[in-house]
């Protein structure tokens, strides 16, 4: 759903320029510090889930060890802290 919301939402706003999702205006308001943040967790908060989808399996589990492994599926803590501020 994350990767479904960021697809999306980079079309839908500012008229699909990347560039203003995450590089600041030449003026900056205080709405669009707003607006960049959001992005920025955001963007930080899917890559975390999509590296986390990546490895939830068996195979990557074996490969990486139980103690790796787990530690890097604790990430989901911040990732979802990163959304939660997102939606914020």
């Amino acid at each position: 759903m994350a990767i479904a919301h960021t697809a999306i939402g980079l079309q839908v706003h500012v008229g699909g320029k990347l560039s203003r999702y995450f590089l600041p205006p030449p003026v900056m308001h205080s709405s669009d510090k707003l607006f960049l943040a959001a992005n920025w967790m955001g963007l930080i908060s899917v890559l975390l889930l999509a590296a986390l989808v990546v490895i939830s399996n068996n195979p990557s589990l074996r490969r990486l060890g139980l103690s790796t492994w787990k530690f890097l599926q604790r990430a989901s803590y911040p990732a979802a802290v990163l959304a939660v501020l997102h939606g914020l």
